[in-house]
C-alpha cells in the first residue's frame, strides 16, 4: 500500500539505524514508535517499554497511566487502541466534552456477548477510577 518512494525511505531508514530507527517521534513527550514497535505490532505482541500496563504492581501501572494521560490533556482527542482475540478495536476519549467512542470494524451478531465492547467498557472503567 506504499509508494515506492515511501519503501525506500523506510529501508533507507532501516539499513541505517536497524530496529532502533524511529518511525514517529511525540516531539517532546518522550512517546515514540521505533522500528520494532511496527514489527511488534504486526505479530501482535507488546511495544517495548510500553509493557506498564501489564504489570502486576498496581500502583506502579496506575502512575504509568495517569502521566501519560497528564501529557494526553493537552490534545482533544486521546486514543486507546485494544487488541482482544486478534482482532484490534480503538476506544477515543474526547477531552472537550468527556465522552467514550468503541470503534470496531467488525458487527457482533446481537444473540452474541461482544467480547470487544466488554474489553473497551473494563478499560473505560478503570480510568474512569484513576480520575
Amino acid at each position: 500500500m506504499m509508494t515506492a518512494a515511501e519503501k525506500k525511505k523506510i529501508t533507507d531508514t532501516y539499513n541505517r539505524d536497524g530496529d532502533s530507527a524511529v518511525m514517529w517521534d511525540g516531539q517532546g513527550h518522550s512517546v515514540a514508535v521505533y522500528f520494532t514497535d511496527v514489527k511488534s505490532l504486526v505479530r501482535q505482541s507488546e511495544i517495548r517499554r510500553n509493557d506498564m500496563i501489564k504489570n502486576n504492581n498496581v500502583w506502579s501501572r496506575n502512575r504509568y497511566v495517569l502521566d501519560n494521560l497528564y501529557v494526553a490533556k493537552l490534545f482533544r482527542y486521546v486514543h486507546f487502541p485494544l487488541c482482544k482475540d486478534s482482532h484490534w478495536t480503538l476506544v477515543v476519549y474526547d477531552i472537550e466534552d468527556g465522552s467514550w467512542k468503541h470503534f470496531n470494524s467488525m458487527r457482533t451478531r446481537s444473540e452474541i456477548v461482544d467480547v470487544h465492547y466488554m474489553e473497551a467498557f473494563s478499560l473505560v472503567s478503570v480510568l474512569d477510577g484513576l480520575s
